[in-house]
């Protein structure tokens, strides 16, 4: 039970942190989500094709809608 109280307080802290990156009004529903046990994936797409290809996937393994957002990539990244 410690160890899933722990899991979940580091996954609060950290829906926290990416979801002020993300965006003020995703904030609140991406801490709910992140407190309630569900993950973020974040995947590097090269283009529309892949994108819509791993929409697909995503949208079989869930009955949850599948959101994309746009991270600007930096000069590192």
């Amino acid at each position: 039970a410690a160890a899933a109280a722990a899991a979940g307080a580091a996954g609060g802290g950290l829906g926290g942190i990416l979801s002020g990156w993300v965006g003020d009004k995703r904030n609140e529903p991406l801490r709910q989500h992140l407190e309630k046990g569900g993950i973020l994936l974040w995947v590097n797409l090269r283009n529309d094709e892949r994108e819509r290809v791993a929409r697909d996937i995503l949208a079989r393994h869930t009955n949850l809608p599948v959101d994309v957002h746009e991270v600007p990539q930096t000069a590192a990244g």
